[in-house]
């Protein structure tokens, strides 16, 4: 969100301070070493969902942050259990990532395995990009001129989509209970198809509380 000079000047003469400055350095540099490390090592493949080397998915927490390419921070899982009070909704991210090619015409589909669930919609995160302004602004985000996953798109069950190679792409899986939903454990499944092949199968469950 700084250009240069104006970063610069808020770090080491206006209101900013340098410690703050260094820390946020230092927090980039370390995310992006733990991102190749675990890109190199393929670690998406080997801890979820991995179709023949070239489509890894699985879950993660619905605030994790998922980068365009390179490795994932956080290990994924291969199945949430989420809860929610009545009235409430919860979500959960599923990431689905790409090894060394394009792959095309994707879809995800999620079907309730239990009778009156609750409703279950997908939303697909597009990316932005920060570009640098000659405004000031607080120091909250990394300099400018990259991508960044911001924008939720509805995701229809079954509608086609494309990821590039070495890449990751977020699905935002919310769950929906109403007011006079019957307390329960409810169960989904996940499906990931590409083409007309079914790739992926993940198991999704809710707990709706008595309150």
């Amino acid at each position: 969100y700084f250009s240069g000079w104006t970063r610069d000047v808020w770090y080491t003469k206006s209101l900013g301070r340098g410690e703050l400055a260094d820390s946020l350095l230092l927090s980039r540099k370390l995310k992006n070493i733990v991102s190749r490390v675990r890109r190199v090592n393929k670690c998406a493949f080997n801890e979820a969902y991995n179709f023949k080397g070239i489509l890894a998915g699985g879950f993660l927490h619905s605030m994790s942050e998922v980068l365009p390419r390179g490795g994932l921070l956080t290990p994924l899982k291969t199945t949430v259990n989420l809860r929610a009070a009545r009235g409430e909704g919860e979500s959960t991210l599923l990431v689905l990532t790409s090894a060394g090619e394009a792959l095309k015409d994707l879809s995800v589909t999620i079907t309730a395995d239990t009778p009156d669930a609750p409703v279950a919609t997908l939303e697909r995160l597009e990316c932005i990009n920060l570009l640098e302004s000659p405004i000031l602004q607080l120091p909250l985000a990394p300099e400018g001129n990259t991508n960044y996953f911001d924008v939720c798109l509805p995701l229809a069950n079954g509608e086609k989509f494309d990821i590039a190679k070495q890449s990751n792409q977020p699905i935002l899986v919310s769950l929906q209970s109403r007011n006079d939903t019957p307390a329960g454990v409810y169960n989904y499944t996940i499906s990931v198809k590409l083409g007309s092949k079914n790739v992926m199968q993940m198991p999704l469950s809710l707990k709706v509380e008595k309150f």
